[in-house]
């Protein structure tokens, strides 16, 4: 995977039935959040969310230190993406005919939607249609 110049991008990756996408997440390390631009400010944490058909499950990828912080169970899970704000991913799950809805603060399943027969490709528009 090359490094991108802007890290606000989110980029995509596919690896075979491996899928990614990353996002740009704002996290406090410390209990009290930091001025914004402030000395101890981390500044943006930057996770990727891998799908693992073969393992039922979504990684989630600390980039700066390249491991996984978490995984997620679900479904088949075949095609990710995340909506505009980085808040949640949707997951198509094939074999369920259904798509996982993840809260990205939490790394859980918040929701399962039915959809039609195998989903695979999923998209999420940057406004309202």
């Amino acid at each position: 995977m090359s490094k991108c110049q802007n890290d606000n991008q989110v980029i995509r990756i596919r690896c075979g039935c491996t899928n990614l996408r990353t996002v740009t997440v704002h996290r406090p390390i410390s209990p009290e959040p930091p001025e914004p631009g402030g000395p101890d400010d981390p500044g943006p944490s930057i996770f990727a969310y891998v799908t693992n058909a073969a393992d039922n499950t979504v990684s989630v990828i600390d980039t700066s230190t390249n491991t996984v912080i978490a995984t997620i169970p679900v479904a088949s899970p075949h095609d990710i993406d995340l909506t505009p704000d980085g808040t949640h991913a949707y997951v198509t799950n094939t074999t369920t005919n259904t798509v996982s809805v993840l809260n990205t603060a939490t790394n859980t399943v918040i929701t399962t939607i039915p959809v039609g027969n195998a989903p695979h490709g999923i998209a999420i528009t940057p406004v309202a249609i």
